[in-house]
């Protein structure tokens, strides 16, 4: 058996046989002295006597003095709170396990016997109150440590400034680590051992902790410590549970907006040099507040991790707000120049392509903004942004296409995903802005695209692809935006414009485009002579040569009147039939044409003659062209019957009623029969409309001649 065990037995025999004023004394100090084994058996000795403070005495035979005054109570609680502070005073020697058995000898009393170290002349008695503030971990020593920053030694006040760091980090136990950085993060998860006390007292006591790191940032001035300026830093941000923390951080932020106070500088220079995301994250909020932009964009400058990257880019949608977006401008990015071309320089807050791949979608999406509002190069911001292309998120990439440069957009429309395309579409179509000139490079690059998206497999992109085209082109005179379009370049360039439709015209393969332009436009005296010349070819499309009759028609010249005359001798139908409605003659000289065998030659020769048979000189002809239509509707052949329900909804109203008399009632009814009974669909369909027509027109007037009338 060694010496040493013995030795300390003996010892401890020695010391149990001294009275307990003096056995406190010399275990205080063997704790302060001894090896690890001996402080173990002295501090296990000492938090026996100091739990003589809690315990009462009324297990023990006490004599009849000691039950009437309690003496022995009085005097055994004195000697606890020795036992207590000698405990406090060699903290540095006692095991894990040992500091966490003396904590349980109540929170409340190592809290009155630190504060009472905290007042003690001796440094290193000072030194001890803040290490075991420090090793705790506690908020009710803040106040105390807040104090201790004004102390006249410079060692308590170095001892106290980083305890308050320690103290504050452990209210951020939520926060991930990175967010903190090394230093922080080390400091934060050091080993505490816990005091346990009721959670109403220790949000109390966080309050109280709150306002005096408020006091102790605003007085800097006083006692030269950065860490009241960092706490609040750190701080100032938080949600308020109760009014008191709510006041509290409230000063705290107010310190950010006064320039002039002693302690805005010293501030200042914190935030700037602390290497800490979350202070990045941070100044990114602050932008907005003018005294401290100057250095929140300098902190935002530089980026020394992918931690210091993702705290900014994660709070990117605050830039929503324009003031802050305005401030991103201020960031200025390291760039450099060679051989003519701008690049980043290496400590640039950019990210690699591997370090982009490496972060979260949300990350991702917060670069993107990142990248947006700063005020970069347009090489630099498009070469960023393009690396979003062939992202494996369709959320990253759809963020992408929001913010990309127009001339990539287009590379977007071809994207799998539907949503992104569409979107794309969107942004890539001119609607809502001028389309750009007809003929012009810009235009024909479009018309290209959308011409080749027209077959793309989203059927949004190909509506819109349609539209684009229907929109740049001239030659689709169905389409209101090419309408526009082609007004546009008349208004614009009159001869460019008269050149591309002759052009049309001179083309049979484009000479129905070219005619119906000019026929949605109204421009057929402008083009009087190209139509007379082309009346006089052979061989015209039959489609061709009718429109071609419409525009001659429009033309009050004699050359194009005698145009038109000459078309009621062509071989097409379609071109008698438009002449018959637009020839300057008389009526009574079509009448011939009532009874073609072609129901387009009957039914316009039938229309005419219902239109213009009560002009003077055409006496009966109304009688006769309402039997002929009668007779047209009970054709047994259905292309007669459908030109014949087509006559009469163009001119059948109830004005005509007076002019066809006694023939009104019949007609009616057979177009109200066919309307219910007709076997063919496309004739009982027209039918239907016409119908419908003739009531509204009666009810409208009904309504505003205000008299009663039939239909029948």
């Amino acid at each position: 058996m060694s010496k040493a065990p013995i030795q300390l037995e003996e010892s401890l025999k020695q010391t149990l046989g001294l009275p307990l004023r003096l056995q406190v004394a010399a275990l205080g100090e063997g704790l302060r002295v001894g090896q690890d084994v001996e402080c173990q058996h002295f501090a296990l000795r000492l938090i026996e006597i100091a739990g003589y403070g809690q315990v009462g005495m009324h297990q023990q035979s006490l004599g009849p003095i000691a039950l009437m005054t309690g003496l022995s109570g009085k005097w055994r609680a004195r000697h606890a709170e020795s036992a207590l502070r000698a405990l406090a005073m060699g903290w540095g020697n006692l095991s894990s396990d040992m500091r966490r058995i003396a904590v349980a000898l109540g929170r409340s009393r190592w809290i009155a016997v630190i504060k009472s170290m905290s007042e003690d002349p001796d440094v290193a008695t000072r030194l001890g109150a803040i290490r075991i503030a420090m090793d705790t971990g506690d908020p009710g020593f803040g106040v105390m440590v807040c104090s201790m920053l004004s102390d006249e030694h410079s060692k308590v006040r170095l001892a106290a400034d980083k305890t308050l760091i320690g103290l504050v980090l452990g209210l951020f136990g939520h926060l991930d680590g990175e967010m903190l950085g090394e230093e922080f993060d080390a400091i934060r998860n050091r080993k505490i051992t816990s005091m346990l006390g009721d959670n109403a007292i220790l949000e109390l006591e966080r309050c109280a902790m709150l306002s005096a790191i408020a006091d102790a940032a605003w007085s800097f001035a006083s006692h030269r410590c950065r860490s009241p300026l960092l706490a609040s830093l750190l701080l100032m941000d938080r949600q308020g549970a109760t009014a008191i923390e709510r006041r509290a951080f409230d000063k705290m932020r107010r310190l950010l907006s006064e320039r002039n106070h002693p302690s805005h500088m010293p501030m200042r220079t914190v935030l700037r040099i602390t290497p800490a995301p979350i202070l990045r994250e941070r100044a990114l909020r602050w932008l907005v507040i003018d005294p401290i932009a100057g250095v929140a964009s300098a902190k935002l400058e530089v980026a020394e991790s992918i931690a210091e990257h993702c705290a900014v880019l994660d709070r990117m949608h605050l830039c929503i707000r324009p003031k802050r977006a305005r401030a991103m401008k201020r960031v200025r990015i390291a760039t450099k120049q060679e051989n003519g071309i701008v690049m980043l320089e290496q400590r640039a807050p950019m990210l690699g392509i591997d370090e982009f791949d490496s972060l979260d979608p949300d990350s991702k999406r917060g670069y993107l903004r990142w990248i947006t509002t700063l005020d970069l190069d347009t090489g630099i911001r498009r070469g960023e942004l393009e690396r979003v292309m062939a992202d494996e998120s369709s959320m990253v990439r759809l963020h992408g296409c929001c913010v990309a440069d127009s001339l990539d957009l287009v590379d977007y429309l071809y994207d799998e995903s539907d949503p992104v395309a569409r979107h794309a579409a969107m942004r890539w179509s001119s609607v809502g802005s001028d389309a750009p000139g007809a003929g012009s490079a810009n235009c024909g690059r479009r018309m290209q695209t959308a011409q080749l998206n027209s077959r793309s497999g989203s059927a949004w992109v190909r509506r819109i692809a349609i539209e684009e085209s229907e929109r740049l082109s001239m030659e689709m005179p169905d389409s209101a935006p090419s309408r526009l379009q082609a007004r546009r370049l008349y208004h614009t360039d009159p001869a460019r414009f008269v050149r591309s439709i002759r052009e049309m015209l001179h083309q049979p393969s484009r000479r129905g485009v070219g005619l119906g332009m000019i026929l949605a436009l109204g421009l057929e005296s402008r083009f009087e002579m190209d139509l007379v010349s082309l009346a006089d070819e052979n061989r015209l499309d039959p489609r061709v040569g009718a429109s071609l009759v419409r525009g001659l028609s429009a033309i009050k010249s004699s050359a194009a009147k005698l145009a038109v005359l000459r078309s009621l001798e062509s071989d097409d139908q379609r071109v008698v039939a438009n002449a018959i409605e637009s020839a300057h003659t008389p009526v009574d000289t079509l009448v011939e044409y009532k009874g073609d065998a072609n129901h387009r030659v009957r039914s316009s020769a039938i229309r005419r003659m219902l239109v213009e048979g009560s002009r003077p000189g055409s006496a009966g002809m109304i009688e006769i062209a309402a039997d002929d239509l009668c007779a047209m509707l009970h054709d047994s052949r259905v292309l007669h019957r459908l030109a014949g329900v087509w006559a009469a909804q163009r001119v059948f109203e109830p004005k005509t009623r007076r002019l066809i008399g006694k023939g009104w009632r019949e007609l009616v009814m057979t177009l109200n029969e066919m309307s219910l009974n007709e076997t063919d669909d496309g004739v009982r369909t027209r039918a239907d409309q016409c119908v419908h027509r003739m009531l509204v027109s009666q009810r409208v007037r009904e309504a505003l001649e205000s008299e009663g009338s039939v239909l029948l």
